[in-house]
């Protein structure tokens, strides 16, 4: 087998991201020896960038985090209402899981971390909710795992995102919401 070499680091941390997420949904549970095989890279080239279990979790999540929030969180219209631009970014989050798959497997089953864009996006959403009188004050320090929750089930059970979009926003609305 040919090995590849990596023009820049960036390259070599998402070939092994692909291949860790294409081997397992936790993405860490393979060996190097393993993700030498899937990725085509020399293990040289692997632990160039990884020293240990945790630098490799950092890769994936880094790398899964930046594919999700470059769809999901491109430029959403100010203009657009709380209530539409939640269901923009709801249908994103859809579209990417059917476009980014094993991206989408591995967020689902890991989640995001606490200074994620997707967290601080839950809570800045919450916080204009709550000051316009829409989010319910009770739920503030809920408010990332009701959305992700039954967000990442969905992706987990392998169901058509697409298809279930308007009762899943519309569940997740009305657990947020007031009244």
């Amino acid at each position: 087998m040919t090995r590849r070499s990596p023009s820049t680091t960036k390259e070599l941390k998402s070939i092994i991201a692909n291949a860790a997420i294409a081997h397992s949904v936790h993405g860490n549970d393979i060996s190097i020896k393993e993700l030498a095989e899937a990725s085509g890279l020399a293990i040289g080239s692997i632990y160039r960038v990884i020293k240990t279990k945790s630098d490799l979790k950092k890769i994936i999540d880094d790398h899964c985090e930046a594919l999700f929030n470059a769809q999901v969180f491109a430029a959403i219209p100010a203009k657009l209402s709380l209530r539409d631009r939640f269901s923009l970014v709801l249908t994103r989050i859809f579209q990417f899981a059917q476009t980014n798959n094993q991206a989408a497997n591995y967020l689902a089953h890991n989640g995001f971390g606490q200074s994620s864009l997707m967290v601080m996006s839950c809570v800045g959403f919450a916080a204009e909710g709550q000051k316009s009188g829409i989010i319910n004050q009770k739920i503030i320090e809920y408010v990332y795992p009701i959305i992700w929750g039954p967000i990442s089930a969905v992706i987990k059970g392998g169901q058509s995102p697409i298809s279930n979009t308007e009762v899943i926003d519309d569940s997740i609305w009305a657990a947020l919401t007031i009244g």
